[in-house]
């Protein structure tokens, strides 16, 4: 759904690479490996995250917070992603970069001691609030440090970098579960890893650049004009149709199905009570499916 949403959203539909962009260019640089490797700390907070979970829900005896916890850090990242959407914030992405790393580190403070479960529950979203600004502005900053020809390739980098953190910090967290105290503790080390990385990086991530809301700048490529309502009317009309005429084939299927039930049970013997009451249900199901059928 999120995919689709992108996809057919306006940036998506107007925007075009900068022309005249040849040649691979150069990728690696010690920024962007230092960049990377901040922001596998932060997936390896992630990761250790849904374990501690798991140890809380093993220690208070209450297996819902296994799921509960990642719920509510989920939660709290989405809301503050929309926050961050709504308005322009002061800074360049590097500083942004830095100061929403620092947040997230003091978000897990509260964690390490090993509060209840009412409590944690509440405590969870706080670091999720950071979390995706943390690699909203990772992104930025690979779109300044990487040439213009291999920015996705760098994008991919960074993707596989949060997720390989993240595998690490499940699979430590993992062996260290029967230990409390350092499974609490794991998050934090992670996102103290990520800060101190980027604090002794910040001069070769760049210059950074000054944002307005999160939205792509028409310098990044030569956008077409927006298609006319007409055209968004016509796709919407046929998704639409698309949508109904999966519906009904479905309802036929049904329906089809209803018909040789009522076929198989005419046959049989009507005298059980079972037996009837199977019969009428299959009967009021081909009424309603008669309405995708015709007369």
């Amino acid at each position: 759904m999120g995919t689709t949403v992108v996809l057919t959203a306006a940036p998506s539909q107007t925007w075009r690479p900068a022309a005249g962009v040849m040649g691979r260019g150069r990728l690696v640089s010690a920024g962007l490996v230092l960049l990377l490797t901040a922001l596998a700390g932060t997936g390896f907070a992630f990761g250790a995250m849904n374990v501690w979970a798991a140890g809380m829900a093993g220690t208070h005896g209450q297996a819902m917070l296994c799921g509960l916890l990642p719920a509510v850090f989920s939660t709290g990242s989405f809301l503050g992603s929309l926050i961050y959407a709504r308005r322009a914030w002061p800074g360049t992405t590097k500083s942004q970069l830095i100061t929403t790393s620092a947040l997230f580190l003091l978000g897990w403070a509260p964690l390490l001691a090993q509060p209840d479960p009412r409590t944690a529950f509440a405590l969870a979203a706080i670091p999720g609030l950071f979390f995706t600004l943390i690699i909203t502005n990772g992104f930025h900053t690979v779109d300044a440090l990487a040439s213009a020809s291999r920015t996705t390739e760098a994008y991919s980098w960074l993707i596989l970098s949060v997720g390989t953190g993240q595998a690490a910090g499940t699979a430590l967290a993992a062996t260290l579960a029967t230990h409390p105290d350092v499974l609490a503790a794991l998050p934090a080390g992670g996102a103290a890893t990520a800060l101190t990385i980027l604090i002794l990086a910040r001069r070769k991530l760049g210059p950074g650049r000054r944002l307005g809301r999160h939205r792509r700048t028409r310098q990044q490529g030569h956008p077409r004009p927006m298609p006319s309502p007409t055209r968004w009317r016509a796709a919407g009309t046929r998704s639409l149709l698309a949508a109904w005429t999966g519906c009904e084939w479905v309802l036929r299927a049904l329906a089809g199905h209803a018909r040789g039930n009522r076929r198989r049970h005419r046959k049989g013997s009507l005298d059980h009570p079972a037996a009837r009451l199977r019969y009428r249900a299959n009967r009021g199901f081909r009424g309603a499916c008669s309405l995708v059928d015709g007369p």
